[in-house]
């Protein structure tokens, strides 16, 4: 199967998972993947398509794609990494122009 019909397969077995099922059945595991779902939770907030849906859309979204396994930890990791770059390269801005404004109120 390509990764595009793979994608959407996951995609429309996500819309019909029971997720209170999923939760269920995970075993012991369950715990190690509710830790994955927040950290994908945190990513999926800073993405444009999820900037207006709620919380628990999110969550849910996130637990679905984490217990179902169409996102992996290695993917997560990923993004957190990315997330993380992000925020530092924002912190960094911010302290230039800190710097900048402070250089031109000194002059």
């Amino acid at each position: 199967m390509t990764k595009q019909k793979t994608k959407e397969k996951n995609v429309n077995e996500n819309a019909e998972v029971n997720l209170d099922e999923l939760i269920m059945n995970a075993g012991t595991e369950k715990y190690t993947a509710l830790v994955l779902a927040m950290k994908w939770v945190y990513h999926l907030k800073n993405t444009e398509e999820y900037k207006d849906k709620t919380t628990a859309e999110i969550i849910e979204k996130a637990l679905k794609d984490v217990l179902t396994g169409s996102v992996k930890p290695e993917e997560i990791a990923k993004a957190m990494e990315k997330d993380e770059e992000i925020r530092l390269e924002k912190i960094a801005e911010r302290k230039r122009e800190k710097a900048a404004k402070k250089a031109a109120n000194d002059k």
